[in-house]
């Protein structure tokens, strides 16, 4: 924000500093946040039923669109629903 007029350095910055960035960097925060997350903090069943709600949403919120645009670029169903199970974490 501070260079935003200089737009040689600034994209000099981008290269060398936005690929560290990416490399590196965002990797090690997604691990990090990744072990410290601790499941045994939800205890009653309201915790769970939320987490359930959560998930499916974040899901289906991925699912869903891919599927639907998959069918409008021309695949059938089930190419459609493969890239869309694509989308899920952790597959």
């Amino acid at each position: 924000m501070l260079f935003h007029r200089h737009r040689e350095f600034v994209d000099a910055w981008r290269r060398q500093v936005g690929r560290l960035v990416l490399v590196f960097f965002l990797p090690v925060f997604f691990t990090y946040t990744g072990l410290r997350t601790n499941v045994l903090g939800l205890s009653t069943a309201t915790d769970w039923q939320w987490l359930s709600i959560i998930l499916a949403a974040a899901i289906l919120s991925k699912v869903v669109p891919v599927y639907f645009v998959g069918r409008l670029c021309g695949f059938d169903r089930n190419k459609s629903s493969i890239l869309g199970t694509l989308m899920i974490p952790g597959r």
